[in-house]
């Protein structure tokens, strides 16, 4: 590590480092800085094919939905233990998945109507 790494991690600290209390960011060398830095930055080239983030307008309360997708790097240890803290059958799932099938026949039903009756004339 060079100096121009020490400074380079002092002048832009990351995110999760502002939210560390002053006192313990103030005891951090300037490598435990770079350290922390370089451990909380998202690893380079590590994109997914496919990566829609989009912010939905729910009246009262925005809500996001995020779909990720391209091959699992993963190991089964891990697809495991996230199973067992993020199942997929839960209230909001079933909700979201019911409400999303019924909002995709809603349209082919229109665009059917839309579509016999331009047919007609």
């Amino acid at each position: 590590m060079t100096a121009q790494d020490i400074n380079t991690a002092a002048d832009h600290p990351t995110p999760l480092l502002d939210r560390l209390p002053e006192t313990l960011r103030a005891s951090l060398t300037p490598e435990q800085q770079q350290a922390f830095s370089a451990f909380a930055e998202p690893a380079a080239g590590n994109a997914h094919p496919v990566d829609l983030r989009v912010t939905v307008p729910v009246p009262g309360r925005p809500m996001f939905v995020s779909v990720l997708a391209g091959p699992e790097r993963r190991s089964r240890t891990r697809r495991s233990l996230e199973r067992a803290r993020h199942p997929l059958r839960t209230f909001g799932n079933i909700v979201f998945l019911g409400s999303s099938l019924v909002g995709v026949y809603v349209l082919g039903m229109v665009a059917f109507l839309a579509a016999g009756s331009v047919l007609q004339f």
